[in-house]
């Protein structure tokens, strides 16, 4: 599906998602560290690392986020809370290699603990603002490249609850070199309630990344209908967000 207002460019997406699946293979079966230290860190974000207090990136599938996310593990511990991948296999071969890579996974039942928990020991928890939430009540409507999308709330509310920096960031490859953009670092506002902090910061993350997609739509990854409403899923155990 083609937003308003946005050049489609899927040869270019799916290039960078075959030079994904390269690149993830090599890290699978190679020492990581030389595809690691290649990644460059944006200055603004290396400063927002060597500050102490909790991080939440609020991430997103650009790039070779797996990549970036082993680049970002080197500064922090990093936990990101992802589901399991319906393919048995390619669910192993992913554990294993995050293992490798050194980034901890924290599965969706618990999460929000398993996330505070760790975010109380100095480590970082990453959350993708690029999915379709489980349930709309967890979600706000977002203009998202041209239409309205549903945004989860649950990054902006882990980081509000735990007294986290949020930290906006995307990943790209320019000219064979594979980058880490601080596309902005979001706070509370004095007096603003927990709750207007997480809808306007969902809000700003959701522009700052429209923003990023739109002048290299072809490192985002499209395969996923964006758009789309939840799906029913009465068995759902992540719960970052309640109800309003």
């Amino acid at each position: 599906m083609v937003r308003a207002g946005l050049a489609p460019a899927p040869d270019a997406m799916y290039a960078s998602l075959g030079d994904g699946v390269v690149e993830l293979l090599d890290l699978s079966v190679r020492d990581p560290s030389p595809r690691i230290d290649a990644v460059e860190l944006e200055e603004a974000l290396l400063a927002e690392l060597a500050m102490p207090g909790p991080v939440v990136f609020l991430a997103s599938h650009t790039g070779n986020w797996e990549l970036g996310a082993a680049a970002l593990a080197r500064h922090r511990r990093l936990h990101i809370v992802a589901k399991r991948i319906s393919s048995r296999g390619f669910d192993a071969f992913m554990a294993q290699l995050r293992t490798r890579l050194g980034i901890h996974v924290i599965p969706p039942a618990g999460a929000l603990a398993a996330a505070r928990t760790a975010l109380r020991e100095g480590g970082a928890v990453a959350l993708p603002i690029d999915q379709v939430p489980d349930r709309e009540a967890h979600a706000l409507r977002v203009p998202f490249l041209g239409a309205e999308a549903l945004v989860d709330r649950a990054p902006a509310t882990l980081a509000v609850r735990a007294g986290a920096r949020m930290l906006v960031v995307a990943a790209e490859r320019e000219e064979g070199v594979h980058r880490i953009r601080l596309l902005g670092a979001l706070a509370p506002e004095p007096e603003e309630t927990a709750r207007r902090t997480i809808d306007r910061t969902t809000r700003e993350a959701t522009r700052l990344l429209d923003a990023f997609v739109r002048a290299r739509p072809g490192g985002w990854l499209w395969l996923h209908r964006r758009w789309r409403a939840p799906r029913p899923c009465p068995s759902a155990t992540t719960r970052l967000v309640p109800s309003p």
